[in-house]
């Protein structure tokens, strides 16, 4: 090392930033990930996965840069590098196994490593001979999948000596996924295994996590598949629990013109208040995001900064994208306020360039057909699904007590006292719980059933500020003062 005197100066790469916790938005992201480079992908085959952190998504369904092969890959990169919210519910529903090709080669070895530049290798289905003998994994080699090429690299001791200068191999090439909506549906067979979107029952079962978004970027949307998500999205674990479908509209050809999109809503029936309608796609730098992987983001990002609860729109909340365009990256135009206005007054969220882009859109898919607030505007309805989460979870441990003033009272004063918490930390206007003579007749309380009133007053957004400016010519006065 050269000698060295003086003061010097380096940089270092800006780390990740640490994803911040936030258990209301968070997302179960249906598709496919490349789990073949797993050393056991089948553990990652219709199973949910929870990932806290980048380094997460890759170990428990690895990563690649082609996001339209790999559809999960979007979401991961979106929750983790541009958000930083934690946790993010990954379901791949491709088995890298079926339909797999063998394949068997010669890769040449250079200082003590093989490269297999085949991105679609399984890689637990890798063997290796070092002339004549065959080399065992963790003896002989390690295996580790670098970007986009698998790596063979020699252990000192082994069988792998410095006197061999190939390596024969066989492995397992998967084929590209051909997921449909078909398989992101899914379902229950005959020996109660789930999958595609039956698995957001098992988050909670497995995690003791309520979802927050039902998504599948970059999956072709069909009416089956939107009605499914929001079937399941209504119905969590037999109806205990409630979130929302994230839906992306379409953006080729025709659908590319903001004009045609209601009529596209309308058409496919998508207006009922757990679908939240996001058009069209967004580009950051030279990549292209689904509007739903971003709003899944923001929507944990907004909830972050607000203690957790997601009383606070995303409208009008800044984003780092750089333009409006299809799903190839083609350019969208600038929408105005008005433009932008219009898909809003129809239930679709967009975005607009308003000293700098931000995401634009309070209603759900339900309005213009449906004004109850609780149904058409995105943040109450969210606030209603996570109140209706939250007591669930907190009072399920009273099911089995015996209905006497204890219960009754013991549930009023906790619920009520957490909805003066609320109230006080502005999440809500006002809230209280009742327990009434005329909902609770001597027939029901017989079987055990008892019935409470809730009443909460989220706050509505500010979507219309008006200034009203008038010329004063009392202030002439001024000029003899």
């Amino acid at each position: 090392m050269a000698f060295r005197h003086g003061i010097f100066m380096q940089e270092s790469p800006t780390p990740l930033r640490p994803p911040v916790a936030v258990e209301s938005a968070m997302p179960v992201a249906f598709g496919t990930a490349p789990v073949h480079r797993l050393d056991n992908p089948l553990e990652a085959v219709n199973k949910p996965l929870m990932a806290l952190n980048y380094a997460d998504c890759v170990q428990l369904a690895g990563y690649s840069d082609d996001w339209v092969t790999f559809t999960l890959c979007e979401v991961m990169h979106a929750q983790f590098r541009i958000f930083a919210v934690a946790p993010l519910m990954l379901i791949n529903v491709w088995n890298p196994l079926e339909g797999a090709q063998n394949v068997a080669e010669t890769l040449p070895l250079d200082n003590g490593m093989a490269v297999i530049t085949d991105t679609m290798a399984v890689k637990s289905t890798l063997t290796v001979r070092a002339g004549e003998l065959e080399s065992e994994l963790g003896v002989d080699y390690t295996l580790e999948y670098r970007g986009d090429s698998l790596r063979i690299i020699a252990i000192q001791g082994g069988n792998i000596t410095e006197a061999i200068n190939e390596l024969a191999v066989t492995y397992q090439q998967a084929q590209a996924p051909s997921v449909t909506a078909t398989d992101i549906i899914g379902g229950i067979d005959s020996s109660n295994r789930r999958s595609g979107l039956e698995l957001a029952d098992e988050v909670f079962l497995k995690y003791q996590k309520n979802a927050g978004f039902l998504l599948a970027p970059g999956i072709e949307g069909t009416p089956e598949l939107w009605a499914a998500m929001t079937t399941k999205a209504r119905n969590l674990n037999n109806g205990n629990f409630e979130c929302v479908a994230l839906i992306d509209l379409p953006t080729e050809g025709r659908y590319s013109n903001f004009r045609e999109m209601v009529s596209f809503k309308n058409n496919n029936s998508l207006t009922d208040p757990h679908q939240f309608l996001t058009w069209p796609h967004a580009g950051v730098g030279s990549r292209v995001f689904h509007s739903s992987t971003l709003m899944a983001g923001l929507h944990g990002q907004i909830d972050a900064e607000h203690g957790g609860r997601p009383y606070v729109s995303t409208s009008n909340n800044p984003l780092p994208i750089t333009k409006i365009c299809q799903s190839d990256g083609a350019e969208i135009p600038l929408l105005d306020q008005g433009q932008a206005n219009f898909l809003d007054g129809n239930g679709i969220a967009t975005y607009l360039n308003w000293g700098g882009w931000r995401a634009w859109g309070n209603q759900t898919a339900a309005f213009p057909g449906n004004t109850d607030v609780k149904d058409s505007e995105r943040y109450i309805r969210r606030m209603f699904i996570w109140i209706k989460n939250t007591t669930n979870r907190t009072l399920w441990n009273r099911l089995g007590n015996p209905i006497n003033k204890i219960l009754i009272d013991g549930i009023l004063l906790s619920t009520n006292e957490w909805l003066n918490v609320l109230t006080a930390e502005g999440a809500i206007l006002g809230g209280r719980v009742e327990f009434l003579r005329a909902d609770n007749p001597n027939i029901n309380l017989l079987q055990g059933r008892i019935f409470f009133r809730v009443h909460i007053t989220p706050p509505m957004a500010a979507k219309d500020i008006t200034f009203d400016f008038s010329y004063d010519p009392e202030y002439m006065s001024t000029l003899f003062e």
